[in-house]
This record gives C-alpha cells, structure tokens and sequence, in this order.
C-alpha cells in the first residue's frame, strides 16, 4: 500500500468514527430521491450493507474501509486541502450513510436556490418526459443574470446556473469555459449545460455538443430554439462517446436515465448506435482547437477520455468530469489522465446532499 492510499485510509477511517454517533434528521432530499424506503432504499444509496462501516465493530472498521485504499491516488494528487477534504465527506458518506454524514453543500442557501429557480417558471407549456413522468418548466433565468430560457427540473438547473457545477473558483484557480473558448459538451442531456457553454464561450466562441439519446435530443432541440442567439454556436454530433470511433453500442431511450451497453442483451429492446472518439470529431468537423471539455457519460468517461488522447496531447485543455456513477471512477479516471504526463493540477467539487454530481477539475500547470 502506498503512502498516499495508508495517508487517504486513516484520514477517512478518523472522520468515520467521528461520524458514528450522528443522528441527521434533515440531510435526505426527497424531491430528488423520493420518499425514504427503509433498508433497501438505503443500499441504492450509499451501497450495500456488507460494503459500510456504519454497522461494524471498531475492530472491522480498517477492513471494511480497504476497499477504499486504491482511491488514496486521487487524495494525493488533489491541489488543494478542500479538494482532499470533500473526498474524505464523500467516502465517509459512501460508508455511513445520509444519517451519519452529513456532505458541504447542505446548507440553506443550496435548498434556497432550488426554490429560487422553482419561482423562475414560466406560464409557457412544459415538455413532458414520459419514461420519468416528469414535466420540464421552461425557466426565464434572468434574476441569476443569463439572458436565457430554459426548459429543465429547478434542482438541474441551479446546479448548473446557480451553483455553477462545470466552474471551479478556489484559491485563485479558475476551471471553466470564458469568452472565445472552443468547449465540448460531453453528454449534453436535455442541452442546459449546452446553452451554459454557449453562453460562456459567447460569439467568438464555439460547443462540440455530445448526445444520442432521441427523447432527450428533442429537448435539446427546444432549448436551443428558445435561445437562438446562441445555437449558432453548437454543432450537435448525434453519436455516443466512445475510445474508438464506428463501434458499435446499444442503448435504451430513458431520458435522463438512458444506458448505452456493448451487450445487445443487456436490455430488453435496446437500439443500435455507432460510436464516435472525441478526437476523430474533432477532426472530422475541423476544429482549430479545444479549450475545455465538460463530460458526464453516465459511467463511459473512461472510454470517451481515452478517445480524447490525441486532443488532450495536442491542446491541454480545462477538464471538468464526472466521477460519480461508479466507485471505480474514483480510480481509472485519476491514474489514466496522470498517466498522460500533461501537468494537470486536481481539484474536487461536489453540487448535491447526496452522492450525485462529484466533478473532478483538472487545469493544465
């Protein structure tokens, strides 16, 4: 065991401990999660129960946690003491639970801005997502100073708009798209982060922006639309993210909630799709240059960034990426993008009570 992982391990193991006796009554987000199931509910969460220390004798507890030790990479070569201590909340969360640990953003003023975009909807007709049973408000963003509307969910959107979920300010270190950039939007879902980046990079500026799924291009579409201005600015590219280009994947059309698999079987009436590299598009569509990629894949970042090695090499650009669908991410992602040798400096931030929406930053030194 190296030394960063033993460092990560009793840093963690520490705050465990000190989060046993906790009781949070007001750290559960039922309009995200929906209503509290018991038990079983709880393991969808936090994972299963053989896998916390919540629940182990103090002697079980550095058992329990070496399951962790491989995420010690990440922790040493984090920038920064807030970045290293958010991964610590994270995992202790991943280990206690939402009655034990409570994450840095549960505060009034994230509930607050939630209701703030909530009271942004406009009386115009929402857009339905039937798989979800949900209804996208369109949102006149103007009191957080975008000049936008927006169809979206209120807690979508302040942690894009509000919160700023793809901007990272600590320190004196600046991670996001400014004006002029050339930015990739790596699973642009419903398009709010596609809009975002547009508006960022304004008119000298471009978006590559990445999304295959039918239900959620069509809402795409509408956000655009309804900010014509800045659709100029996107080229849409209708393919999935892959490591190589032309590979062919399946994918069923859950909105939001979509999966792309290699396995036809894997889900019931799953479609085919062909896969394209982030380098070959940008290639493909000659662009000059890339100066920041925000990406959220639902889990294929690994293979969409290893499609990128030619783009990363060439132009070191800003990263803000995903890390949250799979415990493994907090691994692979790290150690393959240091593996590059580019000079990245490593920053966490995390916009959620819950474990969702981890982003890791990386800025070329």
């Amino acid at each position: 065991m190296s030394p960063s992982d033993t460092t990560f391990l009793s840093t963690l193991a520490a705050e465990v401990e000190r989060s046993r006796e906790n009781l949070h009554l007001d750290n559960y987000d039922v309009g995200q999660l929906g209503p509290y199931r018991g038990e079983k509910h709880r393991e969808d969460l936090v994972g299963p129960k053989s896998e916390r220390a919540g629940d182990a004798a103090p002697h079980e507890l550095a058992t329990r946690l070496s399951q962790f030790a491989d995420v010690g990479f990440l922790h040493g070569i984090l920038a920064d003491q807030d970045s290293r201590d958010l991964l610590i909340k994270l995992f202790a969360y991943r280990t206690l639970g939402y009655r034990k640990v409570k994450l840095p953003r549960n505060t009034e003023q994230y509930w607050d801005d939630i209701q703030a975009v909530r009271s942004a909807a406009t009386p115009s007709p929402p857009i339905p997502i039937t798989y979800m049973d949900m209804r996208l408000a369109r949102h006149d963003m103007h009191r957080f100073a975008y000049d936008l509307q927006i169809y979206g969910t209120a807690a979508g959107l302040a942690c894009t708009y509000v919160q700023k979920q793809y901007e990272y300010h600590r320190g004196g270190v600046v991670c996001k798209a400014e004006p002029g950039d050339v930015a990739i939007d790596a699973g642009a879902c419903w398009g709010e982060t596609t809009v975002y980046l547009a508006h960022e990079v304004g008119a000298q500026g471009r978006v590559l922006s990445f999304e295959l799924i039918p239900t959620n291009l069509a809402v795409l579409r509408r956000n655009l639309e309804a900010n014509l201005p800045l659709a100029g600015r996107v080229d849409v590219v209708e393919n999935p993210l892959w490591s190589t280009s032309g590979h062919t994947l399946y994918y069923v059309d859950w909105g939001p909630g979509s999966r792309v698999s290699p396995d036809p079987s894997r889900y019931p009436h799953a479609e085919r799709c062909s896969t394209v590299s982030i380098d070959d598009a940008v290639s493909t569509r000659q662009v000059p240059r890339v100066d920041f990629i925000k990406m959220d894949v639902a889990g294929a970042e690994l293979y969409a960034l290893k499609g990128a090695e030619r783009t990363l090499r060439a132009h070191r650009p800003k990263l803000a990426i995903s890390l949250d669908h799979q415990l493994s991410d907090f691994v692979t992602i790290p150690r393959y993008l240091e593996s590059l040798g580019l000079g990245y400096s490593y920053y966490l931030d995390h916009h959620t009570i819950y474990l969702n929406e981890t982003v890791l930053f990386a800025v070329a030194r």
